[in-house]
This record gives C-alpha cells, sequence and structure tokens, in this order.
C-alpha cells in the first residue's frame, strides 16, 4: 500500500512538474500537431490507468497560468480542464464497455414516469447512487447564470463567460463522481496537496529570483503569483492549504488523549511534516504581500482555536495552540529577515487600517518634504520623485537622498470607486443582473490590460446573475458551513468522519469567503473542487441524518 502511494506520488509530482516546465521554457501553448499526440498519450493513460488519472487531474487544479491549448482554439485549455474533458472521455468510453470502476451519479432518485402511470414495480435509484440536492443547486446555479445574458451589454462575452462556468460544473460532478468512497475523498484531498508541492517551489523560486536579479516571471513586481495570474489568487490559494494543514494537524493521531485514531492515510502524516509545511505555506502567503489572503490566514488561524478549544481539553488545547504559535514566530522571522521580499510587511499591513502608506522617495540633498504628502503628484514641488525599493541604492549611488514618506493609500479610493460604481449597476438590473463578465466594461481595465471586477465575490455575483445567483451561491457556501458547525459546536461530534467534515468544511469556508470579500475568484479552478467537497460533506451529512 505504501508503495503503491509512493510510486503514485511520484509520478503525479512528476507530471505536474513536467507541466510548469515546459511553461517556463516557453513550450506552451503547443502547436497542434504537438497537442494533438499529447490528447492522445493522455487518452491512452487515461484508459488504462483512470483512476490515477484521475488523481492527476486533481493535482493540477493550481497550474492556472498555463495555457496548453494551440493559439488557434478559441478559448485557452488550461491543464486540469485538459485532464478534465480527457478523464471524461475515457470514462464514457469504459463506462460503454462496462469496465469504469464506479457507478456514475444519477440525475433521479425516482422515476417520474412510474410516479405519473403509478407503476409499484418500478426500480429506484438509491440515494447513494443519485445527485443530493446540493449537487442539483450547484447545477441550478450555474443555468441561473444565464439569465444575465437578457441585459448583458456585450452578449456574446458573457455568453462565453456562462459556457466556462458551465464547464466548471462539469468539472464539479466530474470529481463528485470519481470521489463517491471515503477513501476516494481521502486519496483527493491527498493528490491536491501534492499539487501544492510544485507551486510552493515556484513561488519561493520566483521570490529568490526576484533577490538575486534574474528573471522571476512575476505579474507584479516584488510579489510572487507562482502558478496563478496573480499573487491575490495564489494568496486565496495557500490559505485553502493552511486549512487543510491544520485539519490535518487536529486529526492526525499522536499520544495525545482522546484524539482519533482513524484508519486512513492521515496516520501517513507526521506532526513534523506538518509543521513544516506550515512555516513554508504561512511565509508563502506573507510574499505574496496579499492583505486578503493575509486576513484570510487570520481567520483560519482563529477559526482553527475555537475548534481546538472546544475539541480538546485545555492542557491539551494549549498545547497544540503554543506549538502552532512557534511554527507561526519561526515563519514570521524567517520570511521577514531573509531578503526574499523588499516590501515592508508592518507598513502593508497598518496601511489597511490607517489609510497611509509609505513609499519610497529620491530627492535632492536637503530637500524639505514633509513626512505624509496628499500624493505623489506633489514630489515635484520639493523635487523628489517616487522610486521602487529595487533602485534604492542606484539613486544613492547617483548622489540622491533616499527617504520614505507617507501618502493616502490608493487602494483604499480604488475600492470605494469600485464598489460605488457596482452597486448603481446592480440596482439598474437586481433581479437578473447583466451578465458575466461585464464587469470590466463597467469599471474599465488595470495597467496590465486585465478587467476589473467588484473586488467582492458576492457583488460580483449579484451584478452578474442578479438577486437569484446571490441567493443561491449565498445557500451553496453557507448551508455547508452551518451544518458543520451544527455538527461539531452543538451535536458535538468531535471524531469519525462526519467530525474530520465538519472542521474541514468551516477552516477552508473561512479561507476561501474572507479574501473573497476582496476579489471574486469564481472561475478559480480549485474553488469549484472545494465546492465538490460541500458536495461530499452534504452527502455524508444526509446519511447521517436518515440512519
Amino acid at each position: 500500500m505504501v508503495k503503491k502511494y509512493l510510486v503514485g506520488g511520484l509520478m503525479i509530482l512528476l507530471g505536474d512538474f513536467l507541466f510548469l516546465s515546459l511553461f517556463l521554457l516557453g513550450v506552451f501553448p503547443l502547436k497542434l500537431s504537438y497537442f494533438l499526440v499529447l490528447v492522445l498519450a493522455l487518452f491512452f493513460l487515461a484508459l488504462k490507468f483512470n483512476y490515477w488519472f484521475f488523481l492527476f487531474f486533481i493535482s493540477v487544479f493550481p497550474l492556472e497560468t498555463i495555457v496548453v491549448s494551440p493559439d488557434v482554439f478559441p478559448v485557452g485549455l488550461r491543464p486540469f480542464q485538459l485532464l478534465g474533458l480527457i478523464l471524461f472521455l475515457s470514462a464514457v468510453v469504459l463506462h460503454l464497455g462496462k469496465k469504469l470502476g464506479f457507478v456514475p451519479l444519477s440525475f433521479k432518485k425516482i422515476c417520474i414516469g412510474c410516479r405519473i402511470f403509478r407503476k409499484k414495480d418500478c426500480q429506484t435509484v438509491s440515494s447513494e447512487q443519485a445527485l443530493n440536492s446540493f449537487d442539483r443547486l450547484v447545477i441550478v446555479f450555474g443555468a441561473v447564470s444565464f439569465f444575465g445574458l437578457i441585459f448583458a451589454p456585450d452578449r456574446w462575452l458573457s455568453l462565453k463567460q456562462n459556457l466556462v462556468l458551465v464547464s466548471f460544473v462539469f468539472l464539479y460532478l466530474l470529481v463528485r463522481n470519481y470521489s463517491q468512497s471515503l477513501l476516494n475523498k481521502i486519496e483527493t484531498a491527498w493528490s491536491f496537496l501534492l499539487g501544492s508541492i510544485p507551486v510552493l517551489l515556484f513561488g519561493f523560486h520566483q521570490a529568490w529570483a526576484k533577490m538575486l536579479g534574474k528573471k522571476s516571471f512575476e505579474v507584479m513586481d516584488g510579489r510572487i503569483n507562482s502558478t496563478f495570474s496573480e499573487p491575490d489568487w495564489l494568496g486565496v490559494y495557500l490559505c485553502f492549504i493552511l486549512a487543510v494543514i491544520l485539519v490535518l494537524k487536529i486529526f492526525v493521531p499522536d499520544s495525545r488523549p482522546g484524539l482519533m485514531v482513524g484508519k486512513s492515510t492521515f496516520e501517513k502524516f507526521s506532526r513534523y511534516a506538518l509543521n513544516l509545511f506550515a512555516v513554508l505555506v504561512v511565509g508563502e502567503i506573507f510574499l505574496t504581500v496579499s492583505r486578503s489572503a493575509w486576513l484570510g490566514a487570520f481567520g483560519v488561524i482563529f477559526a482553527y482555536g475555537l475548534v481546538v478549544f472546544w475539541k480538546f481539553n485545555r492542557s491539551v488545547a494549549w498545547k497544540e495552540l503554543f506549538s502552532f504559535g512557534l511554527v507561526l514566530v519561526l515563519s514570521i522571522l524567517l520570511f521577514s529577515f531573509s531578503g526574499l521580499s523588499a516590501f515592508h510587511f508592518a507598513n502593508r499591513a497598518t496601511s489597511s487600517f490607517n489609510g497611509k502608506q509609505k513609499i519610497t522617495i529620491s530627492c535632492l540633498k536637503n530637500s524639505s518634504v514633509p513626512t505624509e504628502i496628499s500624493s505623489i503628484k506633489v514630489l515635484a514641488d520639493y523635487n523628489c520623485k517616487h522610486i521602487d525599493l529595487e533602485e534604492i541604492e542606484k539613486e544613492r549611488a547617483m548622489g540622491f537622498e533616499v527617504k520614505e514618506v507617507y501618502r493616502p493609500d490608493p487602494n483604499v479610493e480604488i475600492r470605494k470607486n469600485i464598489y460605488q460604481k457596482t452597486f448603481v449597476a446592480i440596482f439598474k438590473h437586481p433581479l437578473v443582473g447583466q451578465g458575466l463578465g461585464s464587469s470590466a466594461l463597467l469599471l474599465g481595465y488595470d495597467e496590465r490590460g486585465s478587467g476589473l471586477n467588484a473586488s467582492n465575490i458576492f457583488l460580483e455575483i449579484w451584478f452578474s446573475f442578479g438577486i437569484f445567483g446571490l441567493i443561491i451561491f449565498g445557500l451553496i457556501i453557507f448551508l455547508p458551513f452551518f451544518r458543520a458547525f451544527k455538527w461539531f459546536f452543538v451535536l458535538h461530534c468531535f471524531d469519525g468522519e462526519l467530525g474530520v467534515w465538519a472542521v474541514f468544511i468551516g477552516l477552508s469556508t473561512v479561507a476561501l469567503i474572507v479574501p473573497n470579500f476582496f476579489n471574486s475568484g469564481l472561475f478559480l479552478g480549485f474553488f469549484w473542487l472545494y465546492l465538490a467537497f460541500l458536495g461530499s460533506f452534504m452527502e455524508e451529512s444526509f446519511k447521517k441524518r436518515t440512519s
């Protein structure tokens, strides 16, 4: 068993690193002929090793910036989209040949025709083999998105975004079908964690390369983004990984009294490895310089503390928190003084509260610039200019005086304007919205040419889908969260499968939703993987309720 997971894990990592290496070498997007060869090779592997191909598919979800398909394609396919499509086609072929390793979930629990004609001998689908009400809610969410086309300013643009959303619903159903048993769910989580290793290593490579003055592949100067399109998305992903690590820290068995001992792969992780993993993840969250991710990480850690104090006695709880506190201190000290980032972490954090941002300026000798200015435009009046941190030594060598001053944080004003414009647009068509992708037409584009969004996932959905879409999305997110809260804090389901599920849903929801109060990550692949985990939890809670 250990050998199987070791060899399989190494092969999955090899595939992940191969995708990443080819991307960095400029091989992707592929030429059409090479792409067809790749598709045929992957299809053969999917037929031969179908379940392991599924685990490989799970591991490539974070490879967001890699586009595999040729430029001639109307849409760019990322690795998880390509592998998901191939996995689906292989599953269809295996199912027709009666060689698929599971029974696909059915859309019907009962036969509508048999109900109409009152046939008593009609065969029905058991609840274990049918999509549950949560799965149907996700499907309805995808369908409701098309209502926004009615008032969309660019219907073709919105329709393309709708089709992308439908593809994510399809991937959700694919994951739900392949992860029906407890072992399947554990192996899915295991392969997802495996996929975080290339992400972490590439993120540290970016910071290291930037420090040495080499090509770092960063999209924002001084902020790592690893395999994501921007640092904020990497931060959200790392918060999710941190939540998974903390769940494992709670339930990995050791000598502490009253702790669950389950026959699962959780036992394969040592607490030392988890602590090391946590040090790296927390450190990389700092290196993203994403305040929303920092807030998300704080929320996850706070929720972790509540769970620990509720589950264990006080002495064990304090011991657990002290242990993780050491991990935090070590990570903060290690990455604050490593030189891997030129940003002032403390100033970046406090600017969210006081609205003041510290900037570096270069001035002529003996300039009388005040310590706080109204904007960068006034610097010329004092014979000064705004410079990047990397330019400090160069400016000093040229004889200029380098200083630090404060200005109003421009992000505060930008977000304020975005929220005001979004609310005005929402109330024009509050019921059905104005279509996916329309927010960029309203709010404009940033300096990189990327379309701006509502900077809040709930506002973005309300603007795009209308109030009906917002209500359905709220049910999708918060029904499992409150049910998990009930199972853990009210019904005291501390141990066993449901206890693990409850803690995981609680921490992972905080990890993803808190940063998304300041972002709109609806089209992040791993967000839909998280929804598939929510669907699995709801399935288990339904079974528990009816048993």
